[in-house]
């Protein structure tokens, strides 16, 4: 899609690691974020941003609209990745969350291939941006869904803090530099 564009394999690469570089260093501090805001309100921020980046690249056509796409959804997806799963944690025993989780887990994955291979074809149909475009939709539908889901979910960021210590960012980083 990105060398239809224009774009070199170099840029590709760039783009690459854009995105791996943000999320792996928002991804450790998101179960934490999770806990201080609220994992539900983490989430639905994550599903939001995601779709921002999905929209990026249906409408990008350069470096810069991809570069923004691959950083919008480095931070949606590092949004998303723990923050619910750090609720179920909260709210349930840990036999049912893993339950939970591993289910899933296992529709999500389920639902992949399909998607792929339905992406291809509306692309191949329809031109390579509409698959994003498509994207961004269902991450915005994913947003509402989650919204009303949710509405009495009761992982509160007030219920956690008042369990401990204040969790912080900067005191994330520094657990989690003296890990490595």
């Amino acid at each position: 899609f990105v060398i239809s564009k224009g774009l070199t394999l170099l840029e590709l690469s760039l783009l690459n690691t854009l995105y791996m570089m943000t999320l792996s260093m928002l991804d450790p501090i998101t179960g934490v974020l999770g806990d201080r805001f609220g994992q539900k309100r983490v989430y639905m921020a994550g599903t939001f941003v995601y779709a921002i980046g999905m929209f990026a690249y249906g409408f990008g056509s350069g470096f810069i609209a991809f570069a923004f796409a691959e950083f919008a959804s480095a931070i949606g997806s590092a949004f998303m990745s723990e923050a619910l799963e750090s609720g179920l944690r909260n709210q349930l025993q840990n036999t049912e969350a893993q339950k939970t989780l591993a289910n899933a887990g296992f529709w999500g994955k389920a639902a992949v291939i399909p998607t792929a291979i339905l992406a291809g074809i509306v692309g191949d149909v329809f031109g390579l941006n509409v698959p994003w475009i498509i994207g961004g939709v269902f991450s915005l539908i994913n947003f509402c869904v989650t919204a009303i889901l949710l509405e009495d979910f009761k992982a509160d960021a007030k219920d956690v803090q008042e369990k401990g210590n204040k969790i912080t960012v900067v005191n994330t980083w520094r657990r989690v530099s003296k890990i490595s």
